[in-house]
């Protein structure tokens, strides 16, 4: 180890400021979230292992707000005593850090949302100067970002089209982007959201004002956070909830089921995969796993209700390529298999692993399943579900590398022996293992997602 790597490693272990700042990044300064994760890692150092922290300004201010709280804290201890308490009191101090991070982000919250209001409230005096503009807003547990981008291929040659690129999906993403990038002479604006609690889309509805929506999906992302499947359900349904009132809500006949099962019956164009159709004329997207045919189904709903012409539809589904580690058949740390590294969720990891066996049958080799488990769940609905996602994959795959993420245990409790199980503490660990012990000629790779380091 060089020396001033030895030297840095040795200030955070005393005094890791940094270590608690990123794990409150990681956890998007969710203070309920962050208190949960740092309460079990206290004393542990070194979290940058997956990622580092990115200075942003918010995390300038948290990390500043909390110097100076522990200097005020040991200034008060301190005061009056002697020599020996004064070393005591600031080795207490520096013990105390991760809750020092917590105050100042407590403190500090008021300030931001202040500046997300005003922030907001330009946003929509731009949305307002353009009312010709029509919006499609597209939530969902998954399936949005492919979603999105099969719609902006579908009607990007007929209109004149922007949608908002990448994983931009929260109210402040979506409100900077609309004053840095939105251009006067758009005619349709395709924008993604999400939330982690409800209100969020909503405010983000206020902000581009949908006439056209989409649910895709509800299912148990972030529950750790919503506490509730009702508030998952109450969130997502914000979409439509906020499009126009004589706007198209599309989603599928489960989606609506689901609504109407929490008292939300709004009125709804549901999409069918089992025999779609576009302006009268039967559609195939066999060639599209089961998750990705209905993507393009909502897409299709709206382009059809836009009256864009079939041969436009024909060429973004000829030529679509899946947004990158959402199901993407291709090379995979050597392996011929399937990156579905991105997202993740009890529903979209079945699905990925399903997609995955497909493949491997179709080409004559085995399934290796490489995962850290399944995130953001409860305490106990994580270990229920981490274990029957591990039952999962002793029934559809060969064998399974286990990453030592904190679901570790209750992944394997699910395998049971079934199949030949790896482990290993990392990725860079994993793939030698991987290699060692299923050659490449002999198996196809199905890549779930590593986590963050928070899962660690």
């Amino acid at each position: 180890m060089a020396p001033s790597n030895a030297f840095w490693k040795m200030c955070n272990a005393i005094f890791p400021l940094r270590d608690f700042l990123y794990l409150l990044q990681l956890e998007e300064y969710e203070t309920r979230q962050y208190a949960r994760r740092a309460l079990r890692r206290y004393l542990r150092r070194g979290f940058e292992q997956r990622d580092t922290l990115k200075w942003t300004p918010r995390i300038i201010v948290i990390a500043a707000l909390t110097c100076i709280l522990m200097i005020l804290f040991s200034a008060v201890l301190m005061s009056g005593e002697t020599i020996f308490f004064s070393v005591i009191s600031v080795v207490i101090t520096l013990l105390i850090t991760p809750d020092a991070v917590l105050l100042a982000n407590v403190i500090s919250k008021p300030l931001f949302l202040i500046a997300h209001a005003r922030l907001n409230a330009r946003a929509r005096k731009a949305r307002a100067v353009m009312p010709n503009l029509r919006v499609i807003a597209i939530a969902g547990s998954y399936g949005k970002t492919t979603t999105k981008n099969l719609l902006y291929d579908m009607v990007r040659a007929h209109f004149k089209t922007q949608l908002i690129e990448g994983n931009i999906n929260t109210t402040a993403g979506i409100a900077q982007w609309m004053l840095k990038k939105l251009d006067r002479s758009t005619e349709l604006l395709i924008v993604e959201m999400d939330a982690y609690h409800p209100g969020e889309i909503a405010a983000s509805c206020s902000i581009v004002q949908p006439n056209m929506s989409i649910i895709t999906s509800i299912g148990d992302q972030h529950l750790v956070r919503f506490g509730s499947q009702a508030k998952i359900v109450q969130a997502l349904q914000e979409v439509f909830a906020e499009t126009v009132t004589d706007g198209l809500r599309v989603c599928s006949a489960n989606v609506s089921s689901i609504l109407k099962e929490y008292g939300y019956d709004h009125r709804v164009q549901m999409i069918s995969i089992d025999a779609p159709m576009y302006q009268g004329e039967s559609m195939s997207l066999d060639a599209f796993s089961n998750s990705v045919r209905e993507d393009a189904a909502y897409a299709m709903a709206i382009a059809e209700s836009l009256h864009v012409p079939k041969r436009f539809v024909d060429e973004a589904l000829r030529s679509f390529v899946l947004p990158g580690r959402r199901q993407q058949v291709g090379e995979v740390f050597g392996y011929e298999g399937i990156d579905d590294s991105y997202n993740i969720s009890v529903a979209t990891a079945e699905a990925g692993v399903t997609a995955a066996s497909n493949l491997a049958k179709k080409v004559g080799k085995k399934l290796v399943v490489l995962t850290a488990g399944i995130p953001e769940l409860p305490l106990k609905e994580s270990q229920k579900e981490n274990a029957q996602y591990g039952a999962f994959l002793a029934e559809h795959a060969d064998a399974v590398l286990v990453l030592k993420s904190e679901h570790f245990t209750d992944v394997v409790s699910g395998i049971d022996g079934k199949i030949p199980m790896m482990s290993a503490k990392n990725l860079a660990e994993a793939v030698p293992i991987l290699h060692a012990q299923c050659p490449i000629e002999n198996f196809v790779l199905l890549f779930q997602p590593e986590l963050t380091d928070a899962s660690y």
